[in-house]
């Protein structure tokens, strides 16, 4: 039989894992014990995963993961634009700092937005385009910041639930905007923004500039 001290290693790793993530998610983190069984919960604003440390009498044990998504109804937000079969956007004209903009969206209940599609960008795009007049601040007005960065390491892009770039379905970056994107200029733009002409560029994550909130229509 697994032995307490056993789980409660577990435990502990994965209390370690959610706190190192911690400088870009929040996390609500909850540990029971039902039935012979460790149930520890994650959860976000806008979905929950429930991982499960089974002990049983034969000493087999195993993990397994559940994700409940949002309710329907948080698809339709005050302020977010639900587009069927893409997801719900809110174009935030104040300009913020990355970090700032991604805990607003947070409180939200929502990310930071990671395109997934050619037709997310378009989304995205006109709403860009259509609020153009009314941004505020920032370092200029054709960019939005994205959920997206490369702080890890240099030119390894994830989204802010640490996925490759490469594994969200769009990593288009301009081929022509100031001579072609991802520059790193001066070493030190490490977060992404799309631009009002398409596709993306890497920014200062210190500057600030108009972003996206996304909710997602699965988790």
């Amino acid at each position: 039989m697994r032995s307490k001290s056993t789980i409660s290693s577990l435990v502990s790793t994965l209390l370690l894992l959610l706190a190192l993530e911690n400088q870009w998610s929040h996390f609500a983190a909850a540990a029971a014990s039902r039935d012979g069984q460790l149930v520890f919960n994650m959860c976000t604003k806008n979905e929950s995963i429930s991982v499960q440390l089974t002990s049983r009498q034969d000493g087999s044990g195993g993990v397994s993961c559940q994700c409940q998504t949002s309710p329907a109804a948080d698809l339709y937000k005050d302020d977010y634009v639900y587009t069927p079969g893409i997801g719900s956007h809110r174009f935030h004209t104040e300009a913020k700092q990355w970090n700032e903009a991604r805990r607003i969206c947070y409180e939200e209940g929502a990310h930071l937005a990671i395109i997934n599609s050619k037709a997310e960008e378009a989304k995205l795009l006109d709403m860009m385009r259509r609020s153009e007049g009314a941004i505020r601040g920032g370092l200029n007005k054709d960019e939005a910041l994205l959920g997206i960065h490369d702080l890890y390491k240099e030119a390894d892009w994830v989204t802010i639930f640490g996925e490759p770039l490469a594994a969200t379905g769009y990593a288009s970056w301009s081929g022509t905007y100031w001579g072609g994107q991802p520059d790193n200029l001066e070493n030190r733009q490490h977060c992404g923004a799309l631009i009002n002409q398409g596709g993306m560029d890497d920014v200062d994550c210190r500057d600030r500039f108009a972003f996206f909130c996304e909710l997602p229509l699965t988790c």
